[in-house]
């Protein structure tokens, strides 16, 4: 179950971060990043660039990793909860009526 959430969380993550990419994109923060690294000189920031394609692509790995590792923590968490209510016996309540 905890897997279905984290997919769409996942979903959610991935709509999140392009419209977040549009955003930024449109008042030209990733230009003038591009355009400090063109003047910068350095040869492997000539040809840096920042596209949907890139920020999408990370964002993917981001996303997926926290997916398995929430979903890893879930069953682990799960199991030592079944491992403690297994030894200790869990909590019985009983509602008890006063006659008042």
């Amino acid at each position: 179950m905890s897997l279905f959430y984290y997919t769409i969380f996942f979903v959610v993550w991935m709509i999140g971060v392009a419209v977040l990419f549009s955003f930024i994109e449109s008042t030209g923060v990733f230009q003038t990043i591009e355009e400090l690294g063109d003047s910068i000189e350095v040869e492997q920031l000539a040809s840096f660039e920042i596209s949907l394609g890139v920020v999408m692509r990370w964002a993917a790995y981001i996303g997926a990793g926290l997916v398995l590792l929430g979903s890893i923590v879930n069953v682990v968490l799960s199991f030592l909860y079944n491992l403690g209510s297994d030894i200790v016996g869990g909590i019985t309540m009983t509602f008890v009526e006063r006659d008042g």
